[in-house]
């Protein structure tokens, strides 16, 4: 296979480049249409173009701070007013720095941060999705994202673009057992977006979950296998490894060799599970193909006619006597020296009437045991599990636990078949109770510098003009979008579809963490957020969703250009309708 000779990372930022600047050019020419607004007048410049809606926000916390106890605004009714502390510091701080230290426009600098970040966030979601789909699929899934609809915030005054890139490059580095600078980076990301609750959450999930696994409890289970059924690929061959083999082996071999010997019923189980086509324990191709290669070709003609006659375990035909026992291997050391004869498996039709299928089949596997095999590099796992079954045999000993397979480095950790060790699971357990911590951080600092315990959930809460209740912010919208009655029947399928996209096989293939952030940070929208038109902004966070696509599509050219187009005329969509307000008057008509 050929590689290109371009570095991957440079690919990455070429496509990002692509697709931003497909944006840029619909967000300019949204800026011709645009009528006279609340922050401009009609056809504004660029830069007065992207301080529109939370830009001034951003604005404001860069120049003016948070309110105290004495400037928090307080209507009359004692509700919080819209104030900045709904906003974290990072991105509005990192650009106002930047603004104060080349004594340039703020909004000029808070672009170029938002540029790094959503370049940065490139890069980061294709280190954490590229072990999971490939090289190919990743610059395309680059692609899909960078030109989905709301993709074009990624590129405005917002914290969107750096907080994507903490989460990816946080769970990248995650993967890798890195968990110290991992908490740093979760920490940042929780100071950066309010996204510290359910990235906390989806960290804890995993380590109950790792728990679960090492206990035995889940680890068989077929929907926890389903987190391990892709490839994982290597940044030197995207093709280099299959899991899903090193699953299946480890599992028959454990699964066997922690019972007797006699026990054929657990190893049939075994290497069902793990996908083999073998019932009984018989050497695989690979080995008769290699025992071929001896002088004789009648002998292992004959062994692979052998597995008909092997005998029952000890436990249904009887254990072997101390005598029988030596004599096989006497036999076996003799035949060692001499290599396998032209009769050892040989046997005439009256020979066969007068000897037990037993004895045939002891010899068979005496004299394939001493046959000079040649080692073999893809010798399959599962001839290490008959040949563990043929020497314990005789003196009905249980053979010793196998050993683990070896997984390459490049393992991502959360789609690993064997469970994570104690160690790892330690640190998990660090890392989200960091993350859980940095997440109430934020309001406990907005309680201590206004003397108000709930100064920032009732600062979130002052854009929609009630309380804080769980779920309920779906229910009225429901009713504001498709009515009293029949809006209610929209939010259903709008759950319906939730289930759906999140019980997609491909999604969760992208590993166990992937799968649960996308769970926790789609069940925390349903919890607390406001369903307005934000919310295709706030789902950018899932931005796994576009790597699971563009697996399916890489090696569909026309449905992935079919793909990158809606996404396109998505981005038209959202700047006209969400971004440039009242740029266009709609009137639906049947």
């Amino acid at each position: 296979m050929q590689h290109s000779s371009i570095p991957h990372r440079l690919q990455v930022l070429a496509v990002w480049a692509i697709a931003s600047l497909i944006g840029l050019l619909i967000f300019n020419l949204g800026g011709l249409d645009t009528p006279q607004t609340y922050w401009s007048a009609a056809k504004p410049s660029y830069l007065q173009h992207v301080a529109f809606w939370d830009s001034e926000w951003y604005y404001r916390v860069a120049t003016q701070g948070y309110p105290d106890s004495t400037s928090l605004p307080i209507g009359q009714d004692g509700r919080v007013g819209q104030n900045t502390w709904a906003f974290m510091p990072i991105y509005a701080y990192l650009s106002g720095g930047l603004a104060g230290l080349l004594s340039a426009n703020y909004y000029t600098c808070a672009v170029v941060v938002a540029w790094l970040g959503s370049a940065l966030a490139a890069l980061g979601l294709d280190a954490w999705m590229r072990p999971r789909v490939g090289k190919a699929a990743s610059l395309l899934g680059v692609a899909i994202f960078f030109t989905c609809g709301p993709a074009i915030i990624l590129q405005l005054p917002y914290a969107e673009s750096l907080g994507l890139a903490l989460v990816a490059i946080g769970f990248a580095i995650l993967a890798k057992r890195r968990f110290a600078w991992a908490m740093v980076v979760f920490v940042l990301a929780a100071f950066t977006r309010p996204i510290g609750v359910p990235l906390g959450a989806a960290l804890g999930l995993w380590w109950v979950w790792e728990e679960l696994r090492a206990r035995g409890l889940i680890s068989a289970s077929r929907f926890d296998a389903s987190f391990s059924s892709a490839r994982v690929y290597a940044d030197a061959d995207p093709y280099a490894a299959n899991y899903d083999a090193a699953a299946a082996s480890y599992a028959a071999s454990t699964a066997y060799s922690n019972d007797a010997p006699s026990d054929t019923q657990a190893f049939d189980a075994a290497t069902a599970a793990g996908g083999a086509t073998n019932t009984a324990p018989v050497p695989n191709e690979a080995a008769i193909a290699s025992f071929e290669t001896a002088p004789d070709l009648t002998a292992s003609a004959s062994f692979e006619t052998a597995p008909q006659a092997i005998p029952a375990p000890p436990s249904e035909a009887g254990a072997m006597s101390p005598s029988e026992a030596g004599a096989v291997g006497t036999e076996t050391t003799d035949s060692a020296h001499a290599g396998p004869q032209a009769g050892d498996f040989e046997t005439s039709g009256s020979e066969a009437s007068d000897s037990s299928a037993n004895e045939s089949a002891t010899s068979a596997i005496a004299s394939f045991e001493a046959a000079p095999i040649a080692a073999s590099a893809e010798a399959s796992p599962d001839y290490d599990v008959v040949a563990n079954y043929e020497a314990a045999t005789p003196s009905n000993a249980p053979a010793p636990a196998p050993a683990p397979p070896a997984l390459p480095s490049f393992t991502p950790m959360d789609l690993s078949p064997l469970p994570l060790s104690s160690k790892d699971r330690l640190w998990l357990f660090v890392t989200a109770a960091v993350t859980c911590a940095a997440a109430l951080t934020w309001p406990l600092l907005a309680w201590i510098a206004t003397g108000r315990m709930s100064a920032y959930v009732d600062t979130e809460t002052a854009w929609r003009g009630v309380d804080l209740a769980p779920f309920e912010a779906w229910i009225n919208r429901s009713a504001s979008f498709g009515g009293a009655h029949a809006g209610v029947i929209g939010l259903f399928g709008v759950l319906v579809l939730s289930a759906c996209v999140l019980s997609w096989p491909q999604l969760r293939q992208l590993g166990r963490l992937t799968w649960m952030w996308c769970v926790c940070y789609w069940v925390y929208l349903l919890i607390f957020f406001d369903p307005s038109s934000s919310v295709f902004r706030m789902l950018l966070m899932v931005a796994p969703l576009a790597w699971a696509v563009a697996a399916r599509l890489s090696k569909r050219p026309r449905a992935a250009l079919a793909v990158l187009t809606v996404g396109v005329i998505s981005q038209v969509l959202w700047v006209a309708w969400v971004w440039d307000y009242g740029s266009i008057s709609i009137l639906w008509v049947p």
